[in-house]
């Protein structure tokens, strides 16, 4: 308590200097990632002396609890990669030391591929055989949950090798999560089936690209083999650059100009090439009857006729073909998904807004739940955390009525990454309206960099909405589309890496997290409820017991430490607000303890 207690102290005169005074921030991370010498004296500064206590006993207990501190303190310092690691291969060693931390040390290791690409490969292995190991020894009443977390350990390691086109690891992976699905009955087994099969396809396409090289190997004019490569790597693989080569050899120089084209990014193509890739893609779509390549053109197309309708082009009849493309390629796609098994009609739909705690839920803000019905009135980016947590494809409805402001935003779980899905933003002239999702590749729902960007109208006041967005995640992609009282706002899709939070919505980060996020506007939310597609949904249980006020878990000298900086906390800015959470978080207030101290500077 005394270190905790220090740091609330310290805090209080950070605020005054803007943490200039602040020794403690001599610990802290920089806004730059530090180099791995001082990662690790920051680390021997926080945890050197209890590594050192830990290690002069014979009892593994105290190892086990350093090993959750610091596999928490990993998760909260995501912003310092070289620490991140540092944190999390010590919680290995410590968690390691006894099969009841096994589960412990997989996670850590998790951690560790998620930050260091260099060494995904053996943590991702090393997480999977732990979590074996975890599984296998624990009582028959605890291997529903660590049988599910076993699959996810097969499936990251599946999904790795796949990134890397190594497909016959990947097939073993999925095989494996495939199998411990059957054991558990887990009701993920149909996605694995989807993936391992698509695993054994692109398996099978491998082999037959080794083929055709062999072919080329032995007669490197064999126009034949180059022109297979070709439609190999492009439509069965998707994959333009590895097509490239080939073209030479196969004397195609429409292929190869096209391939190019493919290969730049969309702010570098005008109009004329935009819509030229659209169709190429939709003639490449119409020669394959596989229905995994034809998907990938189709998408491929897709994304170039939804940029096309973004240039502003005064082609009025090249605007309405690229709109009415759109609209064949949803009804094929849908087709295609119905044939693969990755359409779902979905689960039952759940109710989220009477599971809400306000005092555990809320992020900021002032937000109240009142006869069944759930508010939030105008503030700086209020934000609240829907009690859910969500594992690949899903639907999600929102009524409302907006009584002020403007722009309904949904903080949007999409695989593994999060992005913000907003209705009725206007741009800088507040007399344009749009709809999209915020950021993709950096880009915002105003610029016309951004892809899903669509010419929209301002929300109407005091008027009942109902939004409906659905989230389909297919691999490292994602298909998001949401309709505006039955008719459609927009549709996106591509890469899932492309989405993410803007910086200054990083206390809503995590992958699993859907949320409602207010700026200056007042709204009601009527209902609030999702239905799995395919995917794994998990809503927090109702508590007849409501969480406490987060003063109320403080300690005396913590609520008096708050009530000084309560003021100061309203006054700060977000960028202010946040440096001051990096410095609590590398004093090693994290988790729980550090959310109970925010939520009380927040009057909570």
């Amino acid at each position: 308590m005394k270190h905790r207690n220090n740091m609330i102290v310290c805090l209080v005169f950070a605020f005054g200097f803007l943490g200039l005074s602040c020794p403690i921030l001599a610990q802290a991370p920089e806004a730059v990632s530090p180099s791995s010498a001082q990662a690790q004296k920051v680390f021997d500064q926080l945890y050197g002396e209890r590594l050192k206590s830990v290690a002069r006993t014979a009892e593994l207990k105290d190892d086990l609890e350093l090993a959750k501190e610091l596999r928490a303190a990993a998760v909260q310092s995501p912003q310092n990669p070289q620490l991140v690691v540092i944190l999390a291969r010590n919680a290995v060693k410590l968690a390691s030391k006894k099969p009841d931390g096994y589960e412990i040390a997989a996670e850590a290791h998790q951690l560790i591929a998620a930050t260091d690409s260099k060494l995904a490969l053996p943590s991702l292995t090393a997480a999977a055989e732990l979590m074996r190991k975890s599984y296998i020894r624990a009582p028959r009443d605890q291997r529903p949950v660590l049988g599910d977390k076993l699959i996810t350990a097969y499936l990251a390691l599946a999904e790795y090798h796949v990134r890397q086109k190594q497909y016959t690891p990947a097939v073993v992976a999925y095989q494996k999560a495939y199998r411990q699905a059957i054991a558990i009955k887990s009701d993920r087994k149909e996605d694995v089936k989807i993936d391992l099969d698509a695993a054994v396809a692109a398996r099978r396409i491998e082999r037959s690209i080794e083929l055709e090289k062999a072919k080329l190997k032995r007669n490197p004019k064999d126009t034949n083999a180059a022109r297979e490569l070709i439609r190999l790597y492009l439509v069965e693989l998707d994959d333009p650059k590895g097509a490239l080569p080939f073209t030479l050899i196969a004397n195609d120089i429409k292929t190869r100009a096209n391939i190019a084209l493919a290969r730049a990014e969309l702010t570098e193509l005008d109009e004329a090439k935009t819509i030229q890739l659209a169709d190429w893609y939709m003639q490449l779509a119409a020669s394959t009857q596989a229905n995994q390549a034809k998907s990938l053109m189709l998408r491929r197309a897709d994304k170039y006729y939804a940029h096309f309708l973004t240039q502003n082009s005064t082609d009025s009849l090249a605007k309405t073909k690229a709109t009415l493309a759109r609209s064949r390629i949803e009804k094929q796609l849908a087709r295609l998904d119905v044939k693969s098994g990755t359409a779902s009609k979905g689960g039952k739909w759940i109710d989220l807004l009477s599971r809400i705690d306000i005092n555990r839920d809320t992020i900021r803000g002032q937000w109240a739940v009142r006869s069944k019905k759930l508010s939030v009135s105008a503030g700086f980016l209020s934000a609240i955390r829907l009690p859910v947590e969500i594992q690949g494809s899903y639907e999600f409805e929102v009524k409302f009525t907006l009584t002020s402001g403007a722009t309904l935003v949904v903080i949007l779980p999409v695989g593994k990454s999060v992005t913000t899905l907003q209705l009725g933003r206007a741009d800088y002239t507040k007399k344009n309206f749009f709809d999209g999702l915020q950021t993709i590749k950096g880009q915002q729902v105003t610029t016309a960099k951004n892809p899903s960007r669509t010419a929209s109208k301002a929300l109407p006041l005091n008027k009942s909405h109902t939004v409906l967005i659905t989230v389909i995640v297919k691999k490292d992609n994602v298909a998001v589309q949401a309709t505006l009282n039955g008719s459609k706002a927009f549709a996106w899709s591509g890469p899932q890496a492309d989405l993410a939070l803007e910086p200054q919505l990083g206390d809503m980060s995590g992958n699993a997290i859907l949320g409602l996020l207010a700026n200056r506007s007042d709204f009601i939310y009527h209902s609030l409820r999702i239905k799995s597609r395919g995917g794994k949904i998990t809503p927090k249980k109702v508590s007849k017991k409501k969480t406490p006020p987060a003063s109320a878990r403080l300690s005396a000298e913590e609520r008096a430490a708050v009530e000084r900086l309560a003021p100061l906390w309203k006054a700060a800015s977000p960028e202010q607000r946040r440096r001051l959470i990096d410095v609590a978080r590398a004093r090693g207030l994290t988790g729980d303890r550090l959310e109970a101290v925010i939520r009380a500077l927040d009057g909570r």
